[in-house]
């Protein structure tokens, strides 16, 4: 009776442990199937959500200007100096005059380094331009009509006055002793092929300046540089328009000794050379 009685037990654990091991199974499968399958599709799904919790456009915030206007960022800077880069909104400011020269020009001798951007420095026959400008509604001009002689300063004459040099150039885009607020703007511009128009001084230490006496189309004007401060750091931001809108990208830069930076000699027709400066 003893040894039938053992034998029943056994069957019945082993009766106990396939309906478990049945149990532990049946509950794995479900929870098998209840996990979504992985595709192609799904993992673009799940990009797109996510990006669409980033903000797609990132903006400046110029708030020392009239009624802090937005310009668009055209693409994300690298740091941003220990703040969230998710950040659709950046705090920027124009700079006074000194305050830019002193970077621009950061020893006081007068071959300073020039903090530039590198763009600028390039071997093609160009020529710059450096102007100061107070608003954004200049810089749009610009860009979209180029340079235009009757927009200059009277005391200028309505001559647009270019350089061959950047460093020049960079001379007249900051006033090194003006506490007001100031867009230092550096113009690179191809020549036009007909060159009748322009003209060729002597002036100053003999230091090669040159004028058109008409207007130059903004088709010739291959970048325009801004200076401003963004989130704290100063930097140079090449100026575009993005459907009639003005963008601002960061443009690598750096201090250059004068002596790195290409001078480029202009070629003027021999008759427009003048030299009753």
């Amino acid at each position: 009776m003893k040894k039938y009685l053992i034998i029943f037990c056994i069957c019945l654990c082993s009766v106990c442990a396939h309906a478990q091991l049945g149990l532990w199974r049946s509950l794995l499968n479900r929870a098998t199937t209840k996990l979504p399958r992985i595709t192609t599709r799904g993992i673009e799904q799940s990009i797109r959500q996510q990006a669409a919790i980033l903000p797609q456009e990132m903006f400046l915030k110029i708030h020392n200007l009239p009624d802090q206007p937005l310009v668009k960022l055209g693409t994300p800077l690298p740091s941003l100096n220990g703040q969230d880069k998710t950040l659709s909104v950046l705090p920027a400011r124009i700079m006074s005059g000194t305050e830019s020269y002193k970077i621009l020009f950061p020893e006081q001798r007068i071959s300073s380094p020039l903090y530039v951007p590198t763009a600028l420095n390039t071997a093609e026959e160009v020529a710059y331009r450096g102007v100061t400008l107070y608003d954004l509604k200049s810089i749009q001009n610009l860009l979209e009509n180029g340079l235009e002689y009757n927009r200059v300063s009277p005391a200028m004459d309505n001559k647009i006055y270019f350089s061959g040099e950047v460093y020049r150039a960079a001379r007249f885009a900051a006033h090194h002793n003006s506490p007001y607020g100031e867009l230092p703007v550096l113009i690179k511009f191809a020549l036009p092929e007909y060159r009748d128009n322009i003209y060729a001084h002597d002036y100053l230490y003999s230091l090669d300046y040159y004028f058109f006496v008409q207007d130059l189309s903004a088709d010739y004007l291959l970048d325009v540089m801004v200076f401003l401060e963004v989130n704290g750091v100063p930097g140079w931001y090449k100026a575009t328009l993005e459907k009639g809108n003005l963008v601002f990208t960061p443009v690598p830069s750096r201090l250059f000794e004068e002596k790195e930076l290409i001078k480029h000699d202009i070629k003027i027709p021999q008759q427009n050379v003048q030299d009753d400066w």
